[in-house]
């Protein structure tokens, strides 16, 4: 009979990423779940488990794994991002234009921040907002943003010009 040997968090964690990167979900969250319940304090730990959740489009349980990293390393960037993109998922846009507006500015040299800030806005209907951040967004090199601009902001950029 083998004998068991207790893993540490460090092997569970490579572990679930492997399994992750392989697209084994099941396997890669039930390591996420070892280590938390091990290391309850690993910010990193939940961003990755809520990585896989979002694989699995259960933008809620990303959330909540999210909102967990942000909690413990509050200036958690990529843990703002798939935040703000979950609630941009689940219709929740307001939420979605809080935490990527956090993000935008903890990382003002990010596209994307700026790209799904300017798509939550539209959301909302904040046009002018929508605007500027896809304008901000083309600048920084956000390769759909002159699309955005284009389809969304020609119109109200020539009634602002007077053409």
């Amino acid at each position: 009979m083998p004998v068991a040997f207790a893993q540490t968090s460090e092997e569970l964690f490579q572990k679930g990423m492997n399994y992750a990167q392989q697209g084994n979900y099941k396997k890669a969250l039930k390591c996420y779940n070892k280590v938390i319940g091990q290391n309850p304090v690993s910010a990193e730990a939940y961003y990755q488990r809520g990585a896989v959740y979002y694989e699995l489009q259960d933008f809620q349980a990303v959330i909540n794994d999210n909102k967990e990293a942000i909690r413990l390393k509050p200036d958690y960037t990529s843990a703002y991002f798939n935040l703000g993109i979950s609630y941009y998922r689940t219709g929740e846009y307001g939420q979605a234009v809080r935490e990527l507006s956090t993000l935008a500015t903890l990382q003002p040299k990010d596209a994307e921040a700026f790209y799904w800030r300017g798509m939550a806005y539209l959301k909302v209907k904040f046009k002018k907002e929508a605007c500027q951040d896809f304008e901000t967004a083309q600048k920084l090199g956000h390769s759909n943003a002159n699309e955005m601009l284009r389809k969304h902001c020609e119109e109200e950029n020539a009634v602002e010009s007077g053409n």
